[in-house]
Parts: C-alpha cells; sequence; structure tokens
C-alpha cells in the first residue's frame, strides 16, 4: 500500500509576503469527484514554466492524529483531467504551491485565497498559507527541524485539508482559525 506521511503548519501573518510576492510557483487546480474524508479523490491541473500536468490522487482514512494516510497517485492525461472538470463540475479550489529549501528539506508552501467574492479589490484579499513536510517515516518527520517562517502546527486538522476548503464560507473559518481574525 502506497503511504503518505506529512506533517502541515500554518504560516504566520508575518512571513506570508515572503510567499505572496513569489513568481515562481505553481498554480494548481484542484477538483474533488469525492469529499468523504475516509476516502479522498482528487484530480490536479498543474501550471508550471514547465508546462501543464495532470494527476488523480487517491487518500484513504487519516491515522496517526492525521500524520499517516494511505495515498495512491498517478499521472494522467491532460485534456482528459480538463475533460472530467469541464464536464462533471466538481468542487474545486485554485491555489499557488511553493516548493521551499530550508535546510535540505524541501516544503510545500500552498497559498490559497481566502475571500473569493466577485469584484473584491485586491487590498481585500485575504490568503490562507499552509506549509507541509512529507517524510519516508513518522519518526522522520518529528524530526525535521521547523523553519522560523513556520507556525503552528494543524496535522490531522480537517479545517485544513484542502478538501474541506472548497468554498467561501469554510475558508475563511480556516482563516480565522488559523489567524484568530
Amino acid at each position: 500500500m502506497a503511504t503518505e506521511i506529512e506533517r502541515k503548519f500554518i504560516v504566520p501573518l508575518e512571513y506570508q509576503d515572503a510567499f505572496l510576492q513569489r513568481r515562481d510557483g505553481t498554480r494548481q487546480i484542484q477538483a474533488y469527484l469525492s469529499e468523504d474524508p475516509t476516502r479522498t479523490v482528487r484530480l490536479r491541473l498543474s501550471y508550471s514554466s514547465d508546462g501543464v500536468s495532470a494527476k488523480m490522487t487517491v487518500k484513504g482514512k487519516a491515522r496517526s492524529k492525521g500524520l499517516v494516510k494511505p495515498e495512491w497517485e498517478w499521472s494522467m492525461p491532460v485534456d482528459m483531467v480538463e475533460d472530467m472538470i469541464k464536464v462533471l463540475n466538481p468542487p474545486s479550489l485554485d491555489k499557488t504551491r511553493h516548493l521551499v529549501n530550508d535546510g535540505g528539506y524541501i516544503w510545500e508552501v500552498d497559498v490559497l485565497r481566502v475571500n473569493t467574492v466577485a469584484d473584491r479589490p485586491p487590498q481585500m484579499w485575504r490568503y490562507l498559507v499552509t506549509a507541509e513536510i512529507e517524510a519516508p517515516t513518522a519518526a522522520a518527520a518529528h524530526a525535521v527541524p521547523i523553519p522560523y517562517w513556520v507556525g503552528r502546527e494543524v496535522t490531522g486538522d480537517t479545517r485544513f485539508a484542502m478538501s474541506m476548503l472548497l468554498n467561501e464560507a469554510s475558508r475563511e473559518a480556516a482563516y480565522r482559525a488559523a489567524y484568530g481574525r
């Protein structure tokens, strides 16, 4: 069985600008065919300077307080995933992912716009920024040094699972839980 071992953290407001101003991120559209937390099925389109790629991911129920999940992932033809999203119109989100090398560890930093209401001006935009670190074992995940720009751990807190952040209300609730605002 394939397994994902991952810790997740909130990036504090005072460090968000470092990621909001970066231009090297990968835009990702994630569409969820199943939002059941015991079996998530996700399609992902990734747009980077290298082009577009597509994947399907299936995740099972989390164990060890959210640290460990069964996970299967495979590449798919971009046109097939685009067609599936167009025809099925599943709930989806749009985020930017930055890969950050800190001390030899690769962190995945996701930037998700919270207030997606149409016509809201940029000065009113808020962002939920999370940082994830994957490791081959639970012990290795807990041994990773936490960078200064990483804040409170939210591993296993379903309010911060991307599959739960598909609408304005859930993103707003996660933002308030993360930043107390």
